[in-house]
């Protein structure tokens, strides 16, 4: 039957019946529907997108920079990036402003029994020996994640590093990586016996604690005890400093590496653990000829 009969008498084909339906359909869609309901599926970052259409217009995203320790806004509450060597010339800037008035601005607190020169290069060597203990630990207790970081990272003291990364181990710890791969690369190995020379230079020199407290308290080291415990701190030190440095030698002879500019500098501040502690030796014999 190819006519179908209507109000009116008005008939029409099959085909245009049909198109006619659609057409009312159609018009009472959203003008954007397909015609099978599909349920919308949003886009993986679409959380991160309305809270960006939430934003005053005139506000831009907070740019990120890479800081060493994972990517992080660079000026986000107190988040401050600096350079890693001038960390480590505010590290030497605290240590000589917490020597100095632990030690009584330097001059045995105007009223010092014992203010001698000797004295003071000698109290002011024993904090650092503790900063410097600290750092000794670090090594030991992060020897593992040493060794597993890559050789020979460029520009170690041009990195930036954030403010609160400079309070986490594995920064210093990378300290002791540039070490281990200008001069010294048994420092990045998992155990070796550098790790136990470190080990014992720290444990020793904490040691210098009570002899500080003796100091402040009494601005003085004239005391027999005293003397007897710089001469075993100072003779453990000189003995393992020796005992590295030999090891060092024989160990550059078996793996020689290129002997530049870091090299040289790193190897020459190891003479400060054989100067110092034999000036701590020369001044706890002091105290015991008294």
């Amino acid at each position: 039957m190819d006519t179908l009969g209507g109000c009116g008498g008005r008939t029409h084909s099959v085909d245009t019946f049909v198109v006619e339906i659609n057409y009312s359909v159609s018009r009472m869609r959203p003008h954007n529907a397909s015609a099978e309901c599909v349920r919308p599926t949003l886009p993986p970052n679409a959380s991160a997108q309305r809270f960006h259409r939430m934003r005053p217009h005139n506000t831009s995203p907070l740019p990120i920079r890479s800081g060493g320790q994972g990517d992080v806004p660079p000026f986000c509450g107190e988040i401050i990036y600096m350079q890693t060597y001038l960390v480590y010339i505010l590290s030497i800037g605290v240590y000589f402003l917490s020597s100095y008035f632990l030690l009584g601005g330097g001059g045995g607190g105007g009223g010092g029994k014992d203010s001698s020169l000797l004295t003071q290069v000698v109290l002011y060597w024993m904090v650092f020996g503790i900063f410097i203990g600290l750092f000794e630990v670090v090594l030991f207790l992060k020897k593992r994640y040493i060794a597993a970081l890559p050789r020979r990272a460029k520009n170690f003291w041009l990195r930036d590093i954030s403010l609160p990364g400079i309070f986490q181990a594995n920064f210093w710890s990378k300290g002791w990586k540039e070490y281990g791969d200008f001069c010294d690369s048994r420092y990045l190995t998992t155990q070796h016996l550098v790790h136990f020379i470190e080990l014992i230079h720290a444990l020793t020199a904490f040691a210098y604690g009570y002899i500080l407290y003796y100091y402040v308290r009494f601005r003085t080291l004239d005391n027999p005890m005293l003397g007897k415990m710089m001469i075993v701190i100072a003779s453990c030190h000189l003995f393992f400093t020796l005992v590295y440095l030999c090891s060092l030698y024989f160990h550059l002879l078996n793996n020689p590496i290129q002997k530049g500019t870091k090299f040289w500098f790193y190897l020459l501040t190891n003479s400060l653990w054989v100067i110092m502690p034999v000036l701590v030796l020369v001044k706890g014999l002091e105290i015991l000829r008294k």
